[in-house]
């Protein structure tokens, strides 16, 4: 009755949006449905005798706990600061995340920026409004969910192979360095791979341990796929072949688990019921962003042509595959929220998906070899392959969990392959190799991304020294920014650092001096872009009209000035016209 309830509630949340009633509302309805939903398919499973989870050691625990302790210390501090640069996607989902906050977009059944799906800001919203409407709110929702991953890797990897198996994953997973830089932005790209983490996790709870409540979940997670980052919509798809896989290599495995099946399709239902009907009213919206991409489309396949050099689409698939499978050992990537030109991966742990490819990759003989085999390739290829710029890195951030599987269950048929020959001496021996090696390649990605991606490859550029240098001196200062067209607090990063700063876009217009109207108690700050054609002219002309000013040069790079800030106090700029107004 009560799932049949969370169905009823669902559809009814659907039929009121379609009526007009406002979003909010709907959200309260919503959430009765997923409620309603769990504790019908839980008090379903109280009927049915279980058989004993597994019991984790201590010693288990603690490794994990350590591992966690790894990810928490390369992900959390100086989260604000580090990456120093603001790339425009970061801060277009802080902007929405805010709207979501002051209530001018729903939390859930709305599209906003890009057509993401409203629930992608919100669990940004969500950050923000409990830790801070700042950068380190707005990044820290990315780094819980990189935490998350890591967990969540840990549990799959633990019922597929074992114990030993998921912890390595998850400690490969932990220090890799694109893993790192993602969780430590804004971005919403880290919802993808948590969600298909959790489609995947509870895929295998609900066919090992046939509860109905893990297949609910399972389609809740496949719902939730639909609504973040939309590099997670693979994940549905993995699920479904896999289960097919399963349904044609298994006797008996479609009959016993069709109700668990049933189970997973309502709670996907339910889950997106009332936002099917907000994809109904613009179907286009919801695929647009994954047509855009593809190599398919006229106007990419000139781009991609053009830039191969080529002339036909397999000619182009073609070079689209090799820059992939190249991309972690060799050519890196080309997206620039990244800007890794570098092999993704580390040289410890490359080597060993190198090794791991052939080894486990190639052979989906068994169930779990056919998911982690569909998982990477189906991931390569739709996210990669067949899309613009490959490898364009977080369109394939849900497979990485996958890879970091291959380098920790080689390390693990090693480990298995000593023991068998030196008993209980060359298990505990052969831990210390393996140590050694995750020390290696820990070492390897702080080098990689703490003292070369964000210093030399992506410092902070010229919008984000703007946003932080007027953060600093907004409560005391008017701002003028000076300079190229584009040089105005209008950009990404000054609307979200300093968003209630008092601002002047002159840009390259007119600056009649000295000012005629001044602030009524502050002073002004002239902010001068040093690359603008007439910057010398300008700066010339400021300090002739406020010659007891002070001028501060901030630059990207040392020798590479950005802009010069001319601060000028309040007495100089009434001492310069007395008659100026004041407001």
């Amino acid at each position: 009755m009560l799932l049949a309830l969370g169905g009823v509630y669902a559809l009814l949340g659907a039929v009121l949006l379609a009526q007009g009633v406002s979003a909010s509302g709907v959200t309260w309805l919503w959430l009765m449905a997923l409620a309603a939903s769990v504790a019908g398919a839980f008090l379903i499973d109280c009927r049915a005798v279980r058989q004993p989870t597994h019991k984790r050691s201590i010693l288990e625990l603690g490794l994990l706990l350590a591992i966690l302790a790894v990810a928490v210390w390369l992900r959390f501090p100086n989260l604000a600061s580090i990456p120093p640069n603001l790339h425009g996607d970061e801060v277009s989902i802080g902007l929405d995340a805010r709207k979501v906050m002051a209530g001018l977009m729903p939390a859930v059944f709305a599209t906003g920026w890009y057509d993401v799906p409203a629930l992608s800001f919100t669990i940004h919203a969500a950050t923000m409004r409990l830790f801070g409407d700042d950068l380190f709110g707005l990044r820290l929702a990315s780094a819980l969910e990189g935490i998350l991953s890591v967990v969540l890797l840990y549990l799959l990897a633990g019922r597929l192979w074992g114990p030993r198996p998921a912890l390595l994953a998850a400690a490969f997973l932990a220090i890799a360095a694109w893993h790192i830089h993602f969780s430590r932005t804004g971005f919403h790209y880290m919802q993808a791979p948590v969600a298909t983490l959790l489609v995947l996790y509870f895929l295998v709870r609900g066919l090992q341990d046939r509860r109905v409540l893990d297949w609910v979940l399972c389609g809740f997670a496949i719902g939730l796929c639909t609504e973040v980052y939309y590099a997670a919509r693979l994940a549905p798809v993995i699920a479904v072949v896999y289960l097919g896989y399963r349904a044609l290599t298994a006797r008996g495995f479609a009959r016993t688990n069709a109700g668990g099946v049933l189970a997973m399709v309502f709670g996907a239902l339910v889950f997106i019921g009332p936002m099917a009907e907000v994809i109904a009213r613009s179907p286009s919206s919801f695929s647009a962003r994954t047509s855009g991409v593809l190599i398919t489309s006229p106007d990419n396949f000139k781009h991609e042509a053009g830039g191969y050099h080529v002339t036909t689409l397999p000619e182009v698939v073609a070079i689209q595959a090799d820059r992939t499978l190249e991309a972690f050992n060799i050519l890196g990537e080309t997206s620039l929220q990244y800007g890794h030109p570098g092999p993704l991966l580390d040289f410890w742990t490359g080597a060993l998906l190198a090794m791991s490819a052939i080894a486990i990759l190639l052979r989906p003989g068994s169930a779990r070899g056919f998911l982690l085999a569909t998982w990477v390739w189906l991931t390569l290829v739709a996210g990669s392959v067949l899309t613009i710029d490959a490898l364009f890195s977080p369109r394939v951030l849900p497979a990485l969990p996958a890879l970091m599987l291959g380098p920790a269950l080689i390390l693990d048929r090693a480990w298995l392959a000593v023991s068998s020959l030196a008993g209980r001496l060359g298990t505990y021996l052969f831990a210390v190799p393996v140590v050694v090696l995750l020390g290696l390649a820990l070492q390897a990605n702080v080098h990689d991304y703490f003292d070369v991606q964000v210093i030399d490859r992506q410092p902070a550029g010229r919008f984000t020294l703007l946003a932080e240098y007027a953060s600093g001196v907004e409560d005391r200062y008017r701002l003028y920014a000076i300079g190229s067209g584009d040089w105005s607090f209008a950009s990404e990063a000054p609307r979200f650092v300093v968003p209630t700063a008092d601002v002047v876009n002159v840009r390259n217009g007119p600056l009649p001096l000295p000012l005629d109207h001044i602030p009524a108690s502050n002073g002004v700050a002239f902010i001068v872009e040093n690359g603008a054609a007439d910057f010398g002219g300008r700066m010339a002309a400021i300090q002739r009209a406020y010659p007891m000013g002070h001028a501060e040069v901030i630059s990207e790079r040392p020798g590479a000035p950005t802009f010069t800030s001319y601060l000028v106090e309040h007495a100089d700029l009434l001492a310069a016209n007395p008659r100026a107004a004041q407001d």
